[in-house]
């Protein structure tokens, strides 16, 4: 979609639900890596002794959203680019030793990925 298309969908939301309503639109779009994240981790410690709540999970990706350079400069969040050692000072009283775990275990999940991505796209196309 070239800028002018995306700026006439844009114009033509803003019509139809309003400049507010669509200024938070836009922001739970940008912000929707850092709940996907969160519901991950949400299911990790689901039928745990401490299964994460739904205060700590907004809590959590406020966490993420205030981390995500990105998303401050208006993108949309990307958990590759978060400031983790700020993320984990911030989370690590909010969340129980099996949650924290579970982040972090969420966390190396997606560096293994990313991992794998740059692997299999550094491999040649076969002919």
């Amino acid at each position: 979609m070239v800028a002018s298309e995306q700026r006439q969908l844009r114009d033509q939301l803003i019509a139809q639900v309003g400049a507010d309503e669509y200024a938070k639109l836009n922001e739970l779009d940008r912000s929707q890596p850092t709940r996907d994240f969160v519901t991950q981790v949400a299911g990790r410690v689901f039928a745990s002794d401490a299964p994460l709540t739904a205060a700590q999970g907004e809590a959590l990706a406020q966490i993420l959203v205030d981390a995500s350079p990105e998303f401050q400069r208006g993108q949309r969040a990307n958990l590759a680019t978060e400031d983790w050692d700020a993320v984990a000072l911030r989370m690590q009283p909010l969340l129980s030793a099996g949650q924290f775990a579970a982040v972090q275990g969420e966390r190396a999940d997606l560096e293994a990925k990313a991992q794998l991505q740059q692997l299999v796209s550094s491999l040649p196309l076969s002919p």
